[in-house]
């Protein structure tokens, strides 16, 4: 047909050229509704992002101009009272899109419909100039430093990128209008700064706006992307950020809720490592949430008992009234079995956390630092934590974003812990930070190229402090980590990844190991370990 569009015919939305002598395309993929194509600049160490979407000028019709108009004049939302939030929006213009064109072009596939519909939905929103990064899994974060300058990128593959995609300033508007409606938080010149998230079914994004007269030369964004698939521990050990030891070690801890604090740079992917070890827990532990943005994976629907609170960020007004110091203080009227701090990021927030560690509440948390020891000056000299609530600690975990020959790699570098019993070296920061306080458990071999043992593992700190509890031979506790180690490697080579199989796979371990337990009071760990291998293998088999 004449007005048939072909999805493979497409035209370029930024103004990059063909393959040249300098520029060699390395990857082409789709995003959603684009074709992205990312290019080798010899005379450059940043890639270069490309994005292409449907030509759908036929006919003599731009067909995706025609259906921005009919949304432009539709009614309904102006029909509607209330707010709208950025999901609702992006549903209810791409149903509009998708019925105007099977009313008015029946004959055009419904693929490319599909992909009009999208395109043409964030148009209509005010977000067509940044949908090819929201909706791009590939890209980790995105940013725009100021007007006249183009948006550059993480790429998961291909690292830093540039783009010769600019905002407007209607452009960028538009989009501080949607994103300070969905957060419902002030922007001005009194306050220059919002942070908040953005979930949708296609995306989910942690934003950053700063505007004059902080953003001394023009508004800058910083939109840091969460997938929608989240990372699991098999998926780490495949990529290389931690091996299946590590893993093992780390969960055998976690099991007897000994705290894990995880600390490194921005985007060393913190957040990113204890989530992943979060949907490891038991189901029946009672978990309690504090986040200024909501990065935690939702986990009710698979049978856990989870609630979050959403605090406001430090840079919020209402900091006073909800912050997250207080609600840590409030925890011990909680009752958790388990809490998910999220960023500990402000000297309140320090000090409330080594009060709640004090208080017997372990769980998970980040905090930024480029080492241990800077992340241990700052608590002691910057957040005025006294030395000796330092023997509250358990596990500390360094992970650091590599960079090697211009290539980006998220790894564990370290893992950590504080000997508590070493009382008389607790006085001043000066012997806090010998070496005869902090332990190393994992360290990473450079020449290796791994993350080796450092230490005896059954004599490492949080092992005394776990046996003060509970009795454990070497035996025994050797054969649990075994288990453990073989669960995470054949999960990684068999690439269970994905989180619903991921949670039964460990749901079903703890009721395995519950079941040895009652009935037979010593668990079998080599039944234990050939049983899950079979349940694992079984899972694959039904991919």
């Amino acid at each position: 047909m004449n007005n048939m569009i072909e999805v493979e015919n497409r035209i370029s939305i930024d103004t990059y050229e063909a393959e040249t002598e300098n520029r060699i395309l390395t990857d082409t993929y789709e995003a959603g509704p684009y074709v992205i194509t990312i290019y080798l600049d010899k005379n450059s160490t940043e890639r270069l992002y490309h994005v292409n979407e449907i030509n759908t000028k036929t006919s003599g019709k731009n067909i995706l101009r025609e259906v921005i108009d009919e949304l432009g004049s539709s009614q309904i939302l102006t029909d509607k009272k209330g707010f709208f939030r950025i999901d609702e929006l992006i549903k209810i213009r791409k149903g509009e899109a998708l019925n105007f064109l099977r009313d008015k072009y029946p004959e055009i596939p419904a693929d490319s419909s599909e992909k009009i519909a999208e395109i043409s939905c964030y148009e209509s929103i005010g977000m067509n100039a940044v949908a090819p990064f929201l909706l791009d899994s590939n890209v980790e974060e995105f940013y725009f430093d100021k007007g006249s300058t183009n948006i550059y990128l993480d790429h998961r593959k291909w690292g830093r990128c540039r783009t010769s995609v600019s905002l407007t300033e209607r452009e960028i508007e538009r989009i501080i209008t949607r994103v300070r409606a969905e957060s419902e938080m002030q922007i001005d010149e009194s306050k220059p700064s919002l942070k908040t998230e953005i979930i949708t079914d296609s995306f989910h994004i942690r934003i950053s706006i700063d505007i004059p007269p902080l953003a001394a030369e023009g508004v800058q964004l910083d939109c840091r992307k969460l997938r929608k698939n989240p990372f699991t521990i098999p998926e780490l050990i495949s990529n290389g950020t931690l091996n299946a030891q590590t893993a093992a070690y780390l969960l055998f801890c976690l099991l007897r809720r000994m705290n894990i604090t995880v600390v490194g740079e921005s985007g060393a992917g913190k957040t990113t490592l204890i989530n992943a070890l979060d949907i490891l827990t038991p189901q029946d532990w009672r978990k309690i949430y504090l986040e200024d943005v909501i990065e935690s994976i939702p986990q009710t629907e698979y049978e856990k008992h989870q609630t979050r609170f959403k605090v406001e960020p430090f840079e919020g007004e209402e900091i006073k009234k909800r912050n997250k110091s207080k609600e840590i203080t409030r925890l011990l009227h909680r009752s958790p079995d388990w809490v998910f701090l999220g960023e500990i990021q402000t000297a309140q927030d320090s000090q409330a956390m080594f009060h709640a560690l004090s208080s017997g509440i372990s769980g998970l948390q980040t905090c930024h630092g480029a080492s241990v020891e800077d992340m241990i000056l700052r608590w002691v000299v910057h957040h005025e934590v006294s030395p000796a609530c330092l023997r509250d600690l358990s596990i500390i975990v360094q992970i650091n974003r590599m960079k090697s020959h211009f290539k980006r790699k998220r790894m564990v570098v370290r893992v950590c812990e504080i000997d508590f019993k070493k009382k008389e070296m607790f006085k001043d920061i000066q012997s806090v930070l010998s070496q005869e306080v902090i332990v190393d458990v994992f360290t990473w071999k450079p020449k290796e190229r791994e993350l080796a043992v450092s230490s005896e593992l059954f004599t490492t700190p949080t092992l005394e402090k776990i046996k003060m509890l509970e009795y454990l031979d070497e035996k025994s506790f050797l054969n649990e980590l075994g288990t453990y180690k073989q669960i995470f490697s054949t999960m990684s080579a068999e690439q269970i990844f994905d989180l619903p199989r991921n949670i039964h796979i460990f749901h079903r371990l703890y009721a395995l190991l519950s079941e040895q337990e009652m009935e037979k009071e010593v668990i079998n760990w080599r039944e234990v370990k050939e049983i899950m291998i079979k349940e694992i293998k079984k899972l694959k088999q039904a991919l």
